[in-house]
């Protein structure tokens, strides 16, 4: 067994910490992102509560029924376009090649909205 003491970051070092990693254009913008996203799950749980209250138990099931299979169509509908354009996209611009990230661009955009009508469809068809 180590003789260290393990010392338990107290709020004052942490605000320490992170006004040391928000240095910099990267560091702010991952801290505003961070930020950003708290504040969004905060306004989910909220507006939950709410549609919760004002549905009632049959619609509020309705709904996120809905929700959640129009999230699921959502995530499927992008068919890994947008870890495509990531990986293509920098490749493209580095080589100055704007014929070739316009097509690419107009091609994911196709593919996602054609895959996204394809999901609808499904959906309209398989709810009862």
């Amino acid at each position: 067994m180590s003789n260290r003491a393990t010392k338990i970051p107290s709020i004052g070092n942490l605000a320490d910490i992170l006004k040391k990693r928000a240095q910099g254009k990267n560091g702010r913008a991952v801290i505003l992102s961070f930020g950003a996203g708290v504040i969004s799950r905060f306004g989910q749980l909220a507006l939950a509560i709410l549609l919760a209250r004002q549905l009632g138990v049959a619609n509020y099931g309705a709904f996120i029924y809905a929700l959640g299979m129009a999230t699921l169509i959502g995530q499927i509908s992008t068919l890994g376009w947008p870890t495509l354009n990531n990986r293509m996209l920098p490749e493209l611009k580095s080589k100055m090649d704007w014929g070739a990230i316009t097509g690419l661009r107009n091609a994911s955009d196709f593919v996602v909205l054609a895959s996204s009508i394809i999901g609808a469809m499904i959906l309209w068809v398989s709810v009862p």
